[in-house]
């Protein structure tokens, strides 16, 4: 009988010991939950309304009924719910940011995901990939499988919480929309693209290069405007493509991209985000809301006459991304179809810009999940301590 007692007691001894992370990381997350909540007290009504759906995401992910995969398919709605906050009677109220309030924001953001990367128990989840956590174990590793759901359920209320203070962020700071002033300012914002300096032309493999062709090549660009759904869609194919090469006798190579990784290269994703440095625009491009780059509004209700759609092409070919919506205005303005040189030259400045923004986060994003893939293969066959692992890929 004794010695049953004290079998019992090592094992809860045991298990209390592997699920001490567990415990840790809830406590952080109760920390967390505890400053938003206080910051409700003080904070003007739609930005108390937006903490508190932030809040409840982030709790019904803790929800033993909640799956992961499920949270992060709700993200895009979720995020439209916290930008009509503030945008109530906006339809598209995510557009009404602007790149210099996102840059901004995330710069202010980044050591808030610094802590996450630090959280008691990230170092087991890290080295788990996607196909680990759809496994199910025998019953020698249940504890291990209990320990996982568990941190991978504050791993994504982390997340959740991050994105949600994040898009806050974002959104609280309103201010007056230069949206208005377009009309009146195209040649001087035409002139700020045409003084930029070209960036460097990243090389890919052809089928990679094709996917990036399609989202902001010649001629498709022209005709078809890319959006952030189609960048997404780009994204996961260039993503199979690079699991593949990394993963080539996986029935799901997805599948096989290491937690650890994923989330410590978002981290750089960001951080690159933030950089002012690498973005060559000038402050009234950053101070444009995104529904003005995204929707084409009052200067391309109208449409152009084929004259100057003929020459639109031509244009851009002889004088390249930068130089072609200056150009296409001074050529519209001095001619017969001066009443149009606003329209046409707009319609060019926002396809340059769609270029420049789309073009700059695929070529980041695919480098990141290049780096995704490689590490995950290298910690698949890398079976030193897990936290000595992680050490490699947790720096952001």
């Amino acid at each position: 009988m004794a010695f049953g007692l004290f079998g019992v007691s090592v094992l809860i001894t045991v298990t209390l010991y592997c699920l001490k992370d567990v415990f840790l990381w809830r406590k952080a997350l109760k920390r967390e939950l505890a400053g938003l909540a206080k910051k409700r007290e003080t904070c003007p009504p739609q930005t108390r309304k937006a903490l508190l759906l932030v809040a409840n995401q982030s709790l019904s992910a803790l929800s033993i009924s909640s799956r992961s995969e499920s949270a992060i398919r709700q993200i895009p709605l979720w995020l439209t719910t916290l930008a009509g906050c503030y945008y109530p009677g906006e339809s598209e109220p995510c557009l009404q940011a602007t790149p210099e309030r996102i840059i901004r924001s995330v710069e202010a953001s980044l050591p808030r995901y610094q802590k996450i990367l630090r959280r008691p128990g990230f170092h087991h989840v890290a080295r788990l990939s996607i196909r680990d956590i759809a496994e199910t174990p025998g019953f020698t590793g249940f504890i291990r499988r209990f320990r996982s759901l568990w941190l991978m359920r504050y791993l994504v209320a982390d997340l959740l919480l991050y994105l949600g203070e994040l898009a806050v962020a974002v959104y609280s700071e309103q201010h007056p929309s230069p949206n208005g002033g377009v009309a009146a300012d195209v040649e001087e914002t035409l002139r700020e693209i045409s003084s930029l300096q070209p960036s460097t032309q990243m090389t890919y493999p052809e089928n990679i290069q094709r996917i990036r062709n399609s989202l902001v090549g010649i001629p498709g660009i022209l005709v078809k405007e890319p959006t952030p759904a189609e960048l997404g869609v780009a994204l996961v194919s260039v993503s199979e493509i690079l699991a593949a090469s990394c993963f080539p006798d996986s029935s799901v190579p997805l599948h096989e991209a290491k937690i650890g990784p994923l989330v410590s290269r978002l981290g750089v994703f960001l951080s690159s985000v933030s950089r002012r440095e690498d973005y060559p625009l000038r402050a009234r491009i950053l101070s444009l809301r995104l529904s003005t780059l995204f929707n084409p509004g009052r200067l391309s209700d109208r449409l152009l006459p084929r004259k100057i759609e003929e020459r639109l092409e031509k244009t851009l070919r002889v004088s390249g991304w930068l130089k072609w919506p200056l150009k296409v205005y001074l050529m519209t303005s001095s001619g017969v179809f001066w009443k149009f040189a606003a329209d046409a030259g707009w319609y060019a400045g926002r396809k340059t810009l769609l270029v420049l923004f789309f073009g700059r986060c695929f070529d980041q994003a695919v480098q990141e999940i290049d780096t995704v893939f490689r590490l995950s293969c290298r910690t698949t066959r890398d079976h030193d301590d897990p936290k000595s692992a992680i050490d490699s890929f947790a720096t952001v």
